[in-house]
């Protein structure tokens, strides 16, 4: 399986044992506390968990302290309009003949969505610290799992807990690192993240995360206020404090880029390789090599979007150069669309559907995790 994943890093520490914390019901009403299983004698082995240091965890937030969405409710775009301006970055999911779009801003404050697209059980997850969104598919051996925040954080990654075994699962590591179900792979599911209005352009049928029923649709008509040295500082960013601080946090070099850096991050048959978003908005294309695959990393400006692609198409393998808008192959000179959207004109993903497919998820953060 290929997917793009992207991680910051953070130098910290925490002692393995039994996480606990307390749960809150529907309500907001604390109840019975919420033991996490940590233990690392149970499950599996896997190639992801060799390099998965358990004292590498430490806590960020009791269990379930930040809510997951695990029921879902949905707006019709002019439902959404007031709280959603078309700048509004949003991940989107298409499959099955449904398409839905998730506010990055309403992620932050939940972090995962459990749903049902395209008669497909998926998990939408979304990383504030590291700016990574990747999809799930939550059918897993036999079952469905429902999964939550667990509060605990690797490299400033969140690491997420079924409600089913309580087993912990790494977001970027793409399976479960602790209890019952350890070993165990995430199947990625394709993602975009990009702006409102682009995701809308595409898909103009979409249904998008309502924030306006959301528990925490006050957050949304209200800046969020937060000290600082300089005194208190108003901002409409759940994580603004945190994200203007991150060159600051993150400052040390690795291979001569900055920790803080955004990166496009590929996994390919288990070989990694990090591309910077600056370098990626310069050339717009890339072609590449990663574990024996011919790959092409794209940026689109206008989307805010970078993806991942396969170069090998219909038995032969392409090279790309940038040309306006829109890339041209060297080999046929065909034009084609910088982007995975589905975009209405002739494009990249549309072609490899019928050979290939796209690497998986447009996502992307700060650097540090990669080399961590």
């Amino acid at each position: 399986m290929v997917r793009v994943v992207v991680v910051i890093a953070i130098l910290a520490a925490f002692g393995g044992g039994i996480a606990a914390g307390a749960l809150t019901d529907r309500g907001g009403n604390r109840s019975t506390r919420l033991h996490l299983d940590l233990r690392v004698d149970r499950g599996r082995a896997a190639p992801f968990l060799r390099r998965f240091d358990l004292a590498a965890l430490n806590t960020g937030a009791a269990p379930d302290q930040i809510r997951s969405i695990d029921r879902p409710i949905f707006d019709t775009p002019a439902q959404a309009r007031a709280l959603l301006p078309a700048s509004s970055l949003v991940v989107g999911l298409a499959r099955g003949g449904q398409a839905r779009a998730y506010p990055i801003d309403l992620l932050s404050l939940h972090e995962v969505v459990n749903d049902l697209v395209g008669g497909t059980p998926v998990a939408i997850t979304w990383c504030p610290l590291c700016s990574s969104a990747l999809a799930f598919d939550r059918h897993i051996r036999g079952r469905v799992l429902t999964f939550g925040i667990s509060g605990l954080l690797y490299h400033a990654n969140q690491n997420l807990f079924d409600r089913q075994t309580r087993s912990l699962w790494s977001q970027l590591a793409g399976g479960a690192v602790t209890g019952r179900m350890r070993g165990t792979p995430l199947r990625p599911i394709p993602l975009v993240e990009t702006t409102w209005g682009k995701w809308l352009h595409a898909h103009p049928h979409t249904l998008v995360l309502s924030i306006r029923r959301d528990s925490r649709a006050y957050d949304f008509t209200h800046s969020h206020s937060f000290a600082t040295h300089l005194g208190e500082e108003v901002s409409d960013q759940p994580y603004g404090n945190y994200t203007d601080k991150v060159s600051f946090y993150f400052g040390r070099r690795v291979r001569g880029i900055v920790d803080g850096s955004r990166v496009l991050g590929v996994i390919v048959r288990g070989q990694a390789k990090a591309y910077p978003v600056a370098l990626l908005r310069r050339r717009r294309a890339i072609d590449d090599v990663v574990a024996h695959r011919p790959i092409l990393l794209t940026y689109d400006d206008g989307a805010l979007t970078g993806a991942a692609f396969s170069r090998g198409i219909r038995g032969r393998t392409l090279t790309f150069r940038p040309a306006g808008s829109e890339l041209v192959d060297r080999q046929s000179g065909t034009r084609w669309s910088a982007t995975s959207q589905a975009w209405p004109k002739r494009r990249i993903s549309s072609m490899i559907g019928r050979s290939a497919s796209p690497l998986a998820v447009s996502s992307y953060s700060t650097l540090g995790g990669v080399s961590a």
